[in-house]
Protein backbone atom coordinates (compact mmCIF):
# COMPACT_ATOMS: atom_id res chain seq x y z
CA UNK A 1 0.00 0.00 0.00
CA UNK A 2 1.42 3.36 -1.05
CA UNK A 3 0.70 5.52 1.99
CA UNK A 4 2.52 8.53 0.52
CA UNK A 5 0.36 8.54 -2.63
CA UNK A 6 -2.78 8.20 -0.53
CA UNK A 7 -1.64 11.01 1.76
CA UNK A 8 -0.98 13.22 -1.26
CA UNK A 9 -4.51 12.52 -2.44
CA UNK A 10 -5.85 13.51 0.97
CA UNK A 11 -3.74 16.68 0.98
CA UNK A 12 -5.09 17.66 -2.47
CA UNK A 13 -8.62 17.11 -1.18
CA UNK A 14 -7.96 19.41 1.78
CA UNK A 15 -6.58 22.11 -0.51
CA UNK A 16 -9.67 21.84 -2.71
CA UNK A 17 -12.02 22.69 0.17
CA UNK A 18 -12.63 26.44 0.23
CA UNK A 19 -14.31 26.31 3.65
CA UNK A 20 -11.68 24.14 5.36
CA UNK A 21 -10.00 26.22 8.06
CA UNK A 22 -6.85 25.30 9.93
CA UNK A 23 -7.53 25.42 13.65
CA UNK A 24 -4.90 25.66 16.34
CA UNK A 25 -5.31 23.26 19.21
CA UNK A 26 -4.85 25.11 22.49
CA UNK A 27 -1.15 25.09 23.43
CA UNK A 28 -1.93 24.81 27.13
CA UNK A 29 -2.79 21.45 28.62
CA UNK A 30 -5.18 21.00 31.53
CA UNK A 31 -2.48 20.44 34.14
CA UNK A 32 -5.24 18.52 35.91
CA UNK A 33 -5.20 14.72 35.87
CA UNK A 34 -8.86 14.47 36.79
CA UNK A 35 -9.72 16.52 33.70
CA UNK A 36 -7.40 14.50 31.44
CA UNK A 37 -8.82 11.16 32.59
CA UNK A 38 -12.42 12.37 32.45
CA UNK A 39 -12.06 13.94 29.00
CA UNK A 40 -10.36 10.85 27.57
CA UNK A 41 -13.17 8.52 28.66
CA UNK A 42 -16.24 10.71 28.21
CA UNK A 43 -15.38 11.89 24.69
CA UNK A 44 -16.18 8.55 23.03
CA UNK A 45 -19.64 8.61 21.49
CA UNK A 46 -20.84 11.81 23.18
CA UNK A 47 -21.33 15.40 22.06
CA UNK A 48 -18.13 17.09 23.13
CA UNK A 49 -19.35 20.67 23.28
CA UNK A 50 -22.56 20.10 25.22
CA UNK A 51 -21.75 17.03 27.33
CA UNK A 52 -18.01 16.58 27.82
CA UNK A 53 -16.52 20.10 27.90
CA UNK A 54 -18.86 21.50 30.62
CA UNK A 55 -18.10 18.58 32.94
CA UNK A 56 -14.36 18.88 32.40
CA UNK A 57 -14.50 22.63 33.13
CA UNK A 58 -16.59 22.02 36.25
CA UNK A 59 -14.09 19.46 37.51
CA UNK A 60 -11.18 21.86 37.05
CA UNK A 61 -12.96 24.82 38.62
CA UNK A 62 -14.63 23.11 41.57
CA UNK A 63 -12.09 20.38 42.39
CA UNK A 64 -8.55 21.80 42.07
CA UNK A 65 -7.24 19.06 44.38
CA UNK A 66 -8.06 16.55 41.64
CA UNK A 67 -5.13 17.94 39.62
CA UNK A 68 -3.09 14.86 40.58
CA UNK A 69 -4.09 11.24 40.17
CA UNK A 70 -3.97 10.66 43.93
CA UNK A 71 -6.00 13.82 44.53
CA UNK A 72 -8.58 12.78 41.94
CA UNK A 73 -8.82 9.36 43.55
CA UNK A 74 -9.44 11.03 46.94
CA UNK A 75 -12.21 13.16 45.40
CA UNK A 76 -13.79 10.07 43.82
CA UNK A 77 -13.76 8.20 47.10
CA UNK A 78 -15.11 11.21 48.99
CA UNK A 79 -17.86 12.40 46.66
CA UNK A 80 -18.37 9.61 44.12
CA UNK A 81 -17.89 10.05 40.39
CA UNK A 82 -21.59 10.36 39.65
CA UNK A 83 -21.70 13.43 41.88
CA UNK A 84 -18.41 14.85 40.60
CA UNK A 85 -19.58 14.60 37.02
CA UNK A 86 -23.32 15.04 37.49
CA UNK A 87 -23.73 11.71 35.73
CA UNK A 88 -26.35 9.00 36.18
CA UNK A 89 -25.31 6.06 34.01
CA UNK A 90 -22.71 3.79 35.72
CA UNK A 91 -20.54 2.68 32.76
CA UNK A 92 -18.54 5.84 32.00
CA UNK A 93 -17.77 6.60 35.68
CA UNK A 94 -16.67 2.99 36.13
CA UNK A 95 -14.18 3.33 33.25
CA UNK A 96 -12.91 6.66 34.61
CA UNK A 97 -12.36 5.04 38.00
CA UNK A 98 -10.52 2.08 36.45
CA UNK A 99 -8.23 4.37 34.44
CA UNK A 100 -7.54 6.45 37.55
CA UNK A 101 -6.63 3.30 39.49
CA UNK A 102 -4.41 2.19 36.62
CA UNK A 103 -2.41 5.43 36.65
CA UNK A 104 -2.25 5.37 40.43
CA UNK A 105 -0.90 1.80 40.33
CA UNK A 106 1.84 2.86 37.91
CA UNK A 107 2.64 5.95 40.01
CA UNK A 108 1.62 8.36 37.23
CA UNK A 109 0.51 11.23 39.42
CA UNK A 110 0.82 14.31 37.20
CA UNK A 111 0.25 15.32 33.60
CA UNK A 112 4.00 15.73 33.12
CA UNK A 113 4.58 12.17 34.31
CA UNK A 114 1.84 10.88 32.00
CA UNK A 115 3.37 12.72 29.03
CA UNK A 116 6.73 11.07 29.68
CA UNK A 117 5.13 7.64 30.24
CA UNK A 118 3.07 7.76 27.03
CA UNK A 119 6.15 8.36 24.90
CA UNK A 120 7.13 4.71 25.39
CA UNK A 121 5.10 2.58 22.91
CA UNK A 122 4.96 -0.40 25.25
CA UNK A 123 3.11 1.68 27.84
CA UNK A 124 0.35 2.64 25.43
CA UNK A 125 -0.18 -1.08 24.80
CA UNK A 126 -0.73 -1.64 28.52
CA UNK A 127 -3.68 0.75 28.43
CA UNK A 128 -5.39 -1.36 25.78
CA UNK A 129 -6.04 -4.06 28.38
CA UNK A 130 -8.53 -1.75 30.12
CA UNK A 131 -12.18 -2.11 29.15
CA UNK A 132 -13.31 0.76 26.96
CA UNK A 133 -9.78 1.89 26.09
CA UNK A 134 -8.80 1.44 22.46
CA UNK A 135 -6.15 2.93 20.16
CA UNK A 136 -8.20 6.11 19.76
CA UNK A 137 -8.29 6.71 23.52
CA UNK A 138 -4.53 6.20 23.79
CA UNK A 139 -3.87 8.66 20.96
CA UNK A 140 -6.36 11.13 22.40
CA UNK A 141 -4.59 10.94 25.77
CA UNK A 142 -1.35 11.79 23.98
CA UNK A 143 -2.92 14.89 22.48
CA UNK A 144 -4.38 15.95 25.82
CA UNK A 145 -0.91 16.03 27.38
CA UNK A 146 0.66 17.85 24.43
CA UNK A 147 2.14 15.01 22.37
CA UNK A 148 1.78 14.84 18.58
CA UNK A 149 -0.83 12.31 17.54
CA UNK A 150 -3.88 11.67 15.39
CA UNK A 151 -6.90 10.08 17.07
CA UNK A 152 -9.02 8.34 14.45
CA UNK A 153 -12.75 8.71 15.14
CA UNK A 154 -15.92 8.61 13.03
CA UNK A 155 -15.43 12.20 11.83
CA UNK A 156 -11.97 11.49 10.44
CA UNK A 157 -13.22 8.27 8.88
CA UNK A 158 -16.03 10.25 7.21
CA UNK A 159 -13.52 12.83 6.00
CA UNK A 160 -11.12 10.39 4.37
CA UNK A 161 -14.06 8.61 2.75
CA UNK A 162 -15.15 11.94 1.25
CA UNK A 163 -11.59 12.29 -0.09
CA UNK A 164 -12.02 9.00 -1.95
CA UNK A 165 -9.91 6.84 0.35
CA UNK A 166 -11.12 3.39 1.35
CA UNK A 167 -8.92 2.49 4.33
CA UNK A 168 -10.60 0.69 7.23
CA UNK A 169 -7.80 -0.25 9.64
CA UNK A 170 -7.12 2.28 12.37
CA UNK A 171 -3.36 2.15 11.85
CA UNK A 172 -3.62 2.62 8.07
CA UNK A 173 -5.88 5.66 8.39
CA UNK A 174 -3.64 7.15 11.04
CA UNK A 175 -0.54 6.77 8.90
CA UNK A 176 -2.19 8.38 5.87
CA UNK A 177 -3.52 11.32 7.90
CA UNK A 178 -0.17 11.85 9.64
CA UNK A 179 1.71 11.93 6.34
CA UNK A 180 -0.91 14.27 4.86
CA UNK A 181 -0.40 16.65 7.78
CA UNK A 182 3.35 16.57 7.12
CA UNK A 183 2.81 17.24 3.39
CA UNK A 184 0.62 20.22 4.28
CA UNK A 185 3.28 21.39 6.75
CA UNK A 186 0.74 21.32 9.57
CA UNK A 187 1.06 20.39 13.20
CA UNK A 188 -0.55 16.96 13.47
CA UNK A 189 -2.66 17.92 16.47
CA UNK A 190 -3.89 21.02 14.62
CA UNK A 191 -4.72 18.93 11.55
CA UNK A 192 -6.62 16.42 13.68
CA UNK A 193 -8.69 19.22 15.22
CA UNK A 194 -9.28 20.93 11.86
CA UNK A 195 -10.53 17.73 10.21
CA UNK A 196 -12.69 16.93 13.25
CA UNK A 197 -14.32 20.36 13.26
CA UNK A 198 -14.87 20.38 9.49
CA UNK A 199 -16.35 16.88 9.35
CA UNK A 200 -18.56 17.40 12.40
CA UNK A 201 -19.89 20.68 10.96
CA UNK A 202 -20.83 18.92 7.72
CA UNK A 203 -23.00 16.43 9.60
CA UNK A 204 -25.27 19.01 11.23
Amino acid sequence: MDFIAEAQKLARFVNSLKDFDIQNRRPQTYQHMGAVITDSILQAGLNYRSVVAPRVRRLIEQYPKACTTSGFLDMIETYGLNNLLNWDHPEKPKRIYELTLFFHRYHINTECMLKYWLQKPENGKLLLDLKGVGPKTVDYLKMLVGLQSIAIDRHIRTFIKAAGLTHKRYEDIQQVVEIAADILALDRNDFDLSVWLYASSQQK
